[in-house]
């Protein structure tokens, strides 16, 4: 069985749960896009919205149209990239709150208040950093990894006289390694549900035992993990043609497109969501009950400051 039942249940309940806190997390995501957001669409409107063909323009995007935009000001393409680049880096250490608070969940299997989530949340915080720290460490190891393997076979692709093998043997390649990343992120979801769950000292320590966890128990681990991503694929899917057949061409529908995509980001987080919950109830049930850890409704066993020992 590629996703336990105990396991799905217990994930759908959580999500379940946890719907307006998932609209406020995609709401704060929403907040740390805005700056880079609100200057391409000053950008776009001093370029274009005097122009005859602006309504055109707002149907689709042109691409010889935001070629323009870049040739116009030299200064357009650096300052978008310093706020992705800020906005990412602020995504990045925000993000750990969110895995604190959605990893608490999953252990009370009970509804949490805002402030609750930010609190339990900010317990786990500086481990659940090093945590992404470690994995993006590991991604660009992982990169540099591919990418000799990817210019292997771009090199025997050379000796074949037509481009379908070549393409057959790159895409195997670029599953192998899409395989990877993904394990390895089913690695570290496990390791912040295993420093929740058993708060022991270290990172390290623990990023080990979840690996061994999680190859030990391969048809649990991974099968959920693929059922998890699976879903997140079909959101995607099914609002990027949502999001195809909009018209964005007046204040209405532009608002209902600003409206879907938060829908999207808040689905998209209901998936990790989903992951963690199921993960923890893998865990908890291969490596014993622990009821002790399921709070009572109305209390907040995780507090920044008791756990300032352990967290430190």
């Amino acid at each position: 069985m590629l996703a336990p039942r105990g396991a799905v249940r217990a994930a759908w309940r959580a999500v379940r749960r946890a719907k307006r806190l998932l609209l406020l997390v995609s709401l704060v995501d929403a907040l740390a896009c805005l700056p880079a957001a609100l200057f391409v669409g000053l950008a776009v409107h001093r370029s274009a919205g005097h122009r005859v063909d602006a309504t055109e323009l707002a149907r689709s995007l042109d691409l010889d149209f935001m070629a323009d935009l870049r040739g116009t000001s030299g200064d357009f393409e650096a300052n978008l990239t310093a706020l992705a680049a800020a906005t990412l880096v602020l995504f990045f250490f925000v993000r750990p709150l969110f895995m604190g608070g959605y990893v608490a969940i999953a252990a009370r299997g009970d509804r949490i208040r805002f402030d609750e989530f930010v609190r339990v949340g900010g317990a786990v915080y500086w481990k659940f950093l090093r945590i992404a720290f470690i994995g993006l460490v590991f991604a660009y190891l992982l990169s540099l990894a591919a990418s000799p393997l990817l210019d292997y076979i771009d090199e025997q692709a050379a000796n074949f006289r037509t481009e379908g093998p070549a393409l057959t043997y790159r895409r195997i390649t670029e599953v192998v390694v899409f395989a990877a990343y993904w394990v390895l992120g089913t690695i570290l979801d496990y390791t912040r549900v295993g420093v929740r769950m058993y708060r022991r000292p270290g990172v390290f320590a623990e990023l080990l035992r979840s690996a061994v966890f999680v190859m030990q128990h391969p048809v649990d681990t991974l099968g959920f993990s693929a059922l998890a991503f699976g879903l997140e694929v079909i959101v995607i899917w099914a609002f990027a043609h949502a999001l195809a057949a909009l018209d964005g061409a007046y204040l209405v529908t532009s608002a209902v497109v600003l409206i879907v995509v938060q829908l999207l980001v808040a689905l998209r987080e209901a998936t990790r969501l989903f992951h963690h919950a199921g993960a923890w109830r893998i865990r908890r049930r291969e490596e014993g009950d622990r009821d002790d850890e399921e709070a009572a409704p109305g209390t907040v066993p995780d507090d920044l400051l008791t756990n300032l020992p352990w967290n430190a």
